[in-house]
């Protein structure tokens, strides 16, 4: 099981959206993921950047910012 899959919950570590939840929306490929979530607009990031939680949720491949934020709240993971 790979840590940064499609649907992992993450906390971002740098930058301005640094202690935000997000969700991984892509495979990693040269150390970079997709991320989106709540107040982060879907966007490239370095995986250096995210902690990555025990969470996952279901979430499309390449899902936008609502989806990622819809199935955080479906998971009671943010109000």
């Amino acid at each position: 099981m790979a840590i940064y899959e499609i649907g992992r919950v993450c906390r971002k570590t740098a930058g301005a959206e640094a202690g935000k939840l997000c969700v991984i929306l892509t495979k990693p490929t040269e150390g970079m993921v997709t991320i989106a979530g709540p107040n982060i607009k879907k966007s490239k990031t370095s995986m250096a950047h995210l902690e990555p939680l025990p969470n996952t949720v279901q979430i499309a491949k390449d899902a936008g910012q609502i989806e990622a934020v819809e199935a955080l709240k479906k998971e009671g993971l943010i109000l």
